[in-house]
């Protein structure tokens, strides 16, 4: 992952990006959603779905019973991407020791199953809240998507009245395009307010005056801009602002991913590079600041 910074000004510090290569599996191109809210049925696809991406998995052998190394052939070193992907997948981390004992499809499916939900997001399929008083539990507000299982939501963001929008993804297999929705917390209402088409809908943010909206369309690299109206929450004019492999000069292949600006109007975005090298080579750093603060 490396930091492509587009601002409205010239920037004076110097700046590099950082990203080090994974071992080389033939994986679809996705963005990652969490199990929040996930029946168990749709982590077993999930999980099958990221087996039958490995070019060693024979998928006729592949059912959740699957042992890695007995049925699906996998060494050890398989056994280890298979549980990084599905970390991947799902984004968690699994503790070393409690990696090292999922052999099977099914082991992974019931680990993921059993994890905690994380902290509040746009779920697969709607817009949920998370709070202490829920015991942790996603309280949903809207579930807009009548096309559960065939596409989904991605990235989402707040304007500074709370209003949340966020975006699907598209889905090639059934040719359903991705959206943009708003979920209003006035007075529950989940619109959407661009019909796109767009492929996988990503990072949102505001300039700082909140009289422009920025959402990202990852797989044609692009930004868009919107005239945003912060009272009402309306959209129009949408525009390409930020054509990223023009602007950045980068891989072709990599794609714009989240994104933020800062308060100076900085447009910071996010980019995902999948990697074909098999050596681990660090090919790039960024310098940020270490987080201290000056006592």
């Amino acid at each position: 992952m490396s930091f492509l910074r587009l601002a409205t000004r010239s920037a004076a510090i110097p700046r590099y990006a950082f990203a080090a290569s994974r071992i080389q599996r033939q994986m679809p191109l996705r963005a990652f959603a969490a199990a929040a809210g996930l029946s168990k049925q749709d982590i077993e696809t999930r999980v099958l779905d990221v087996l039958k991406g490995f070019e060693k998995v024979d998928g006729s052998k592949l059912s959740p019973s699957s042992h890695f190394s007995k049925d699906l052939g996998l060494d050890s070193l398989d056994a280890v991407e298979v549980v990084m992907a599905v970390e991947e997948e799902f984004q968690i981390e699994i503790p070393d020791a409690e990696a090292d004992e999922i052999q099977t499809v099914q082991q992974a499916i019931d680990y993921i199953a059993k994890t905690p939900e994380g902290e509040s997001r746009t779920t697969l399929d709607g817009f949920a809240l998370l709070t202490p008083e829920s015991n942790c539990k996603l309280q949903y507000l809207a579930r807009p998507l009548e096309l559960k299982g065939l596409t989904r939501f991605n990235d989402g963001a707040c304007d500074s009245s709370g209003r949340y929008y966020a975006g699907s993804v598209y889905s090639p297999e059934e040719q359903i395009p991705g959206r943009l929705f708003r979920y209003d917390p006035s007075d529950g209402t989940c619109v959407v307010v661009d019909e796109g088409p767009f492929t996988d809908s990503n990072g949102i943010g505001w300039s700082v005056d909140e009289k422009e909206m920025y959402f990202t369309d990852s797989l044609r690299n692009y930004i868009y801009a919107y005239d945003y109206d912060p009272k009402t929450g309306d959209l129009s004019n949408r525009r390409v602002h930020i054509d990223a492999i023009k602007a950045g000069g980068y891989d072709p292949k990599s794609y714009c991913d989240g994104l933020c600006v800062d308060t100076d109007g900085g447009i910071w975005s996010a980019r995902f590079l999948p990697s074909d090298a098999t050596d681990a080579h660090i090919f790039d750093i960024i310098v940020v600041p270490d987080g201290t603060v000056p006592e």
